[in-house]
């Protein structure tokens, strides 16, 4: 009776969370109306199953205030996530949501249902659902964000979770499917927290050993982020900007990632912080404010022109503005400046679609581009397992920036080729390609592009796809289409020799 008791006071304490984060959006009927169906299912014999020992309620009221903290207040979805448990008992329909709410929460909740029936006992990504659980989420970007913020709440419940191999596959899943598609969405923070928790689940020794590591050094490096911000914040002050200048540490992952590939220990590692410049500007003034910003901080400390990059000039695919670069710091050691605007760290912090009012995606170029992208990996039929690693790899990839010589601007994964370009145009023109003009140079179709180059390409009505064309592209819509093509050639030479021989 007492846990009982404990836990509907847990509950209330989370729904008066949710209804001061969700105030902005949320309508004076939407909790009675949510309370009403809840009773009504109650009453019917309704009572909420727990799944892995997680109380579905509890988790779905989590959803909503990580929806509300991590993206965006959005009416619609908080809805949807707090009444889906209903639909997927089979006690409330579309019909009744469409009467209570509207067609656009019943769609939503029609989304979340086709992509939770995939799964199956097993970690999705090992069954052969992983391609039309994709082609579910695919379909709509705000079912997307709720399972991406839904599994971040599952990885918040699961930690010392007795059922291991439940915590290695959940764990699995996160860093495999998730944690890439919050990067692509540009939702760095729950990124950053699904793979650190990814670690700590799957190697809870090597996470607690950097985690100690960086808690011991924590003093000596405040220390020394305050002894590098103090000049620059001197120098800021007589220009009379408004502005706000912080250190952070990199996440425990990314310092795993960096300990792995260098093969050193953490005290090998210099930069395990960055320095962030966030200025309070007009957006006309943006640009060049940050660049003044940067011409400051490089006349006091000297910069190292690899490590330069500009997303001031052309943003990443998810909308990310910055200019980073990473300088020479006191005692010789190497730390990373971020410098960008208060409305690019809102964009940084909550992504891209959190800005956008989540009414379709066909009038939005750049997230329009990124779902079509999703689907021209999920036309490949290899198995789920190729399939995961295409996907990850196609969402992770640094990007080349390619412009035609009409100036239109296409995006591609860091290795791309004038072949990955034309299939990138276009299916046909890819198909027929046989090499290409950049900037103004004969090339052939293996030829890598770098970003800011111009490409012409160049066609023959006689050309074929190849089958070592395979060898060099990288973007899964060129490597599915010569495939295919090569298996419709294959399939017609059969025909005429099966048609030949009966004659």
């Amino acid at each position: 009776m007492e846990g009982n008791n404990k836990q509907l006071s847990d509950i209330r304490e989370l729904v008066r969370r949710l209804a001061s984060e969700a105030s902005v959006v949320s309508e004076p009927t939407d909790y009675a109306k949510i309370r009403k169906v809840h009773k009504e299912a109650i009453k019917s014999g309704y009572l909420p199953s727990r799944t892995h020992g997680i109380d579905p309620s509890v988790r779905s009221i989590e959803t909503c205030i990580a929806l509300c903290e991590m993206v965006s207040p959005d009416r619609n979805m908080i809805v949807t996530t707090l009444i889906y448990n209903l639909c997927a008992a089979g006690v409330l329909d579309i019909n009744r949501i469409e009467e209570l709410w509207d067609a656009d929460v019943a769609h939503l909740v029609t989304g979340l249902m086709k992509v939770t029936t995939l799964y199956g006992k097993q970690t999705v990504v090992k069954t052969d659902n992983f391609r039309r659980l994709l082609m579910a989420l695919a379909d709509d970007i705000r079912v997307i964000i709720i399972m991406i913020v839904d599994r971040l709440t599952l990885m918040r419940a699961i930690n010392h979770h007795p059922d291991e191999k439940f915590v290695i596959d959940t764990a699995f899943e996160a860093n495999y499917l998730y944690a890439p598609l919050a990067h692509r969405l540009g939702l760095y923070k729950i990124k950053s927290e699904l793979e650190d928790m990814s670690l700590k689940y799957s190697s809870r020794e090597t996470y607690t050993k950097i985690a100690r590591e960086l808690n011991e050094t924590k003093a000596a490096r405040d220390a020394y982020i305050a002894s590098f911000i103090a000049p620059v914040k001197e120098k800021l002050d007589k220009t009379g900007l408004k502005y706000e200048i912080k250190g952070r540490t990199k996440s425990i992952f990314s310092i795993w990632n960096k300990l792995r590939k260098q093969q050193v220990e953490l005290s090998g590692i210099y930069d395990l912080f960055a320095i962030r410049i966030i200025l309070d500007v007009p957006r006309e003034d943006e640009k060049a404010e940050c660049w003044r910003v940067f011409s400051i901080v490089t006349d006091m400390y000297t910069s190292n022109p690899k490590r330069l990059k500009d997303w001031l000039s052309i943003p990443k695919g998810n909308g990310y503005e910055s200019l980073h670069t990473t300088v020479m710091g006191p005692d010789s050691k190497w730390v990373e400046v971020q410098i960008r605007t208060r409305r690019m760290d809102l964009v940084a912090e909550k992504g891209l679609a959190a800005h956008w009012k989540y009414k379709g995606i066909k009038s939005e170029g750049q997230l329009d581009a990124w779902m079509n992208n999703v689907r021209d990996i999920l036309e490949t039929a290899d198995g789920p397992m190729e399939l995961m690693k295409n996907f990850k790899m196609d969402l992770y990839d640094k990007e080349v920036f390619i412009f035609t010589p009409m100036g239109d601007l296409y995006r591609l994964p860091m290795g791309a080729s004038v072949l990955d370009f034309a299939f990138a145009v276009h299916s046909k023109l890819g198909c027929s390609c046989v090499g290409g003009k950049v900037n103004g140079r004969n090339r052939k179709l293996n030829h890598k592009l770098s970003s800011g180059d111009t490409v012409e390409i160049t066609t023959s009505p006689s050309q074929t796809p190849k089958l070592d064309w395979l060898n060099f592209v990288v973007t899964n819509k060129a490597r599915n289409k010569i495939r295919q093509t090569i298996n419709e050639r294959a399939n017609r030479s059969s025909e005429f020799g099966r048609e030949l021989l009966q004659r």
